[in-house]
């Protein structure tokens, strides 16, 4: 028998280094390539992740995966896409008057009018005196750079705002794409990317897995806690002919950061109101604030509607480590919102969660060469 056919050729000492070469190569073109689509095929994979199982409910009764994939894609585009859309669009262009009229107010008042303002505003706070002539003096002696810190902080965000807004419009299409193709093709996927990895697949199950789990709970609790944040509010404020709308939208909002949360809105509000003297709606709104969007909703509805999502996602049995930690939440969060924008706030904590799941991997992996005494 020869055995020309029964021996492969030697690889070339080069081989390997040359194809990892390739790769990298080959996924920076693609990136290149796929740049202008990255954020919106990113908000896909969030999204598809997230409600695959209502496609996979939708799939096991029409037993017809094109229909299920459309029908699945049409139903999230009606109840998550567009309402996103709107939300996102009506805020940009709230936070691009907003700007102008505080900019406006800045230029028209001049630095000696806000210096007054700001002392009138002072005063309506309970402080002592010296406390209180002591800030003043301060305000007094930095007024200018704090006006052009404020003014500089403001053009970002509401630039970053608005440019996220129109970025997200212009995805619409890709979104709705990839949505169809990765209900479709979402077991085909990951499979091929299981077989691609050097990893052993317990670990790219881990990975997807907590991927999965992260991704489904931290949209679907945040979102749905922050449309109750913003209804909430909007029922306070309606009978008191406040823009409860837009106080509404602003409050969903805030209810993404974590710690500090809707307290950015429902503080400043009390404020308002006391100083245009209506004493009692303020404390309602610091009452309401406090113990119904702080402590019923943020304390005891959330940890309850995450425990039950992750239990609904992965019956139980995958850690979300992130979630149960309010620093590295509000850093994701945070350094999302910087580094993404408006979308970084899904980004952010799904992210964190991915680099601590691999942290998770390193520790098993080499567990018995750690030094753990």
């Amino acid at each position: 028998m020869n055995d020309k056919h029964e021996t492969s050729p030697a690889a070339h000492p080069y081989e390997q280094g040359f194809l990892l070469l390739l790769i990298v190569a080959a996924f920076a073109g693609l990136t290149l390539l796929f740049r202008p689509f990255l954020p919106a095929l990113a908000l896909a994979v969030v999204i598809a992740t997230s409600t695959y199982p209502l496609y996979v409910w939708i799939n096991t009764r029409l037993e017809k995966t094109e229909w299920s994939s459309a029908i699945t894609t049409l139903l999230v585009a009606l109840f998550v896409i567009l309402p996103l859309i709107y939300l996102l669009l009506a805020t940009g262009i709230k936070a691009s008057d907003l700007y102008g009229l505080i900019k406006a107010h800045i230029e028209q008042s001049g630095t000696k009018g806000l210096a007054e303002q700001l002392q009138a505003m002072l005063s309506v706070i309970p402080l002592p005196d010296r406390i209180l002539e002591t800030v003043i003096s301060a305000l007094n002696d930095n007024l200018g750079s704090i006006v052009a810190t404020v003014q500089s902080g403001l053009l970002k965000l509401f630039g970053t705002l608005i440019d996220n807004t129109a970025s997200i419009l212009l995805s619409v299409t890709v979104i709705l794409f990839a949505l169809f193709y990765f209900y479709r093709d979402g077991p085909r996927l990951t499979e091929y990317i299981k077989d691609l990895t050097p990893l052993r697949n317990k670990y790219d199950y881990l990975l997807m897995e907590r991927f999965r789990v992260s991704a489904s709970v931290l949209v679907i609790s945040t979102l749905g806690l922050a449309v109750v944040q913003g209804v909430s509010i909007a029922l306070v404020t309606v009978w008191m002919e406040l823009p409860w709308f837009y106080l509404g939208m602003a409050t969903a909002i805030a209810a993404f950061i974590p710690a500090v949360g809707t307290a950015l809105i429902w503080v400043p509000l009390a404020i308002y109101l006391y100083a245009q003297g209506h004493p009692v709606q303020a404390v309602f709104v610091v009452v309401w604030g406090a113990l119904v969007m702080g402590v019923v909703i943020d304390n005891v509805l959330r940890p309850q509607l995450i425990t039950w999502l992750s239990r609904f996602y992965a019956g139980g049995s995958a850690e979300i480590q992130l979630l149960d930690h309010t620093l590295l939440v509000f850093l994701s969060i945070l350094g999302g919102l910087i580094t993404f924008g408006v979308l970084g706030l899904l980004y952010g904590p799904i992210i964190a969660a991915l680099c601590l799941s691999i942290f998770d991997i390193y520790e098993e992996i080499h567990d018995e060469v750690l030094d753990r005494e």
